[in-house]
């Protein structure tokens, strides 16, 4: 479900090395879509996207993001 998949995104993001992370939000989104490998709609990744960021472990600033996990 919805739970489990945000979970599974903020390990993802966690286990990543900073060099590898997205700089912008189109970029996470499409990380996140290749992550569920087609199981998720364009648009749930990008309510996911939405989810990390309103959760504090990514911050999005002048269309850059910070990952704080």
């Amino acid at each position: 479900g919805p739970v489990a998949r945000f979970s599974g995104v903020s390990e993802f993001l966690a286990s990543r090395p900073v060099a590898n992370r997205p700089r912008k939000r189109t970029g996470l989104v499409r990380v996140i879509e290749t992550h569920f490998k087609g199981r998720i709609s364009p648009q749930q990744a990008e309510a996911l996207v939405k989810r990390v960021v309103e959760t504090g472990k990514v911050s999005e600033a002048d269309g850059k993001l910070t990952f704080h996990c």
